[in-house]
């Protein structure tokens, strides 16, 4: 005989109008404001990133705004250059955020 979650479950698929599922509201809810505030602090440090390297005497920095290939070059410890990082760190929060 099924006891707790397996008898539970196996009546709420019966019976369609037993099943009752809370929804978290304020958990859901508070978890987009935590990750719009990631969002906006994200965006603000690319932003001084982008005018840092815009205002670089290197030429190649210089141009990581208008040139993905050059944003997109591995530095000399064949990382990738700290701009483009902070995008990936974007990309990936915008990812969980607009699932």
């Amino acid at each position: 005989m099924s006891e707790g979650y397996d008898k539970l479950s196996m009546l709420m698929g019966r019976y369609d109008n037993v099943a009752i599922f809370r929804q978290f509201g304020d958990l859901n809810t508070k978890n987009i404001l935590y990750m719009q505030a990631e969002l906006v602090n994200l965006e603000a440090e690319l932003g001084n990133i982008v005018q840092r390297d815009r205002q670089s005497a290197d030429p190649d920095k210089a141009s990581y705004h208008v040139s993905w290939t050059a944003l997109s070059e591995p530095v000399g410890n064949g990382r990738a250059t700290t701009q483009l990082q902070k995008v990936f760190e974007v990309r990936e929060k915008l990812h969980k955020y607009s699932v």
